[in-house]
């Protein structure tokens, strides 16, 4: 757990200074492998597609539980950084909509197979290259993911991803004070805020929502 914190912390602070032009999610996920069996992890995703080009830089660090045998206990996991190419498909809300996506990246695996009884273990790492496709809906600032996988010319392994991001995106922490913007009239034009008269001068003045600061 505390590998997994610490890799998360890294990529968090390698990818958050680019957030004033485009949108950081922090997800977490499950998995499960052809070779490894059941795992779990976290992701950081740079979401450039809003500003820039239709393009997620995805990293990620995945634990895996491969199962043992009569005297051994094997141990596994990887780091990825993925370059994910976007598709988006718009739905009817204005914030919600679902994205298709493929990529390729780096695969950095390490593998440990400890013997029972004498606690003696061997572990190598190696490098492959990932090709992946999925999909993502994003609603607010939840987003579920889904995509399938395969690492190849290093610990090879097909995979399959499900998890859930949450966005940090400067955008929609704005949002939260649209209270305080000018609200539309029927014609279409900003209304004004509305008036009252003070009882101590008796002279009308504007308020605004509770909250908001002009």
């Amino acid at each position: 757990m505390r590998r997994l914190l610490l890799m998360l912390s890294l990529l968090a602070i390698a990818l958050v200074p680019s957030s004033a032009a485009a949108q950081v999610y922090v997800g977490a996920q499950g998995n499960w492998s052809d070779r490894y069996d059941w795992g779990i992890g976290g992701r950081v995703t740079l979401d450039l597609t809003p500003k820039f080009i239709p393009l997620m830089i995805a990293g990620s660090y995945e634990y895996f539980w491969p199962g043992e045998t009569l005297t051994r206990d094997f141990d596994y996991w990887e780091v990825n950084v993925n370059a994910l190419f976007v598709q988006r498909v718009y739905g009817a809300a204005a914030r919600a909509h679902a994205s298709g996506y493929f990529g390729v990246g780096l695969n950095v695996s390490h593998p440990t197979a400890t013997v029972k009884g004498t606690g003696e273990s061997t572990s190598e790492t190696d490098v492959g290259v990932n090709i992946l496709a999925g999909t993502k809906y994003r609603t607010g600032r939840v987003a579920p993911y889904f995509d399938i996988g395969f690492t190849l010319w290093g610990p090879e392994h097909f995979k399959i991803t499900f998890g859930i991001d949450v966005a940090l995106d400067r955008d929609f922490l704005r949002s939260s004070r649209s209270s305080c913007s000018p609200r539309s009239a029927p014609n279409g034009l900003p209304s004004r805020p509305r008036r009252r008269t003070s009882s101590s001068s008796g002279s009308a003045v504007n308020t605004f929502p509770a909250g908001c600061t002009v």
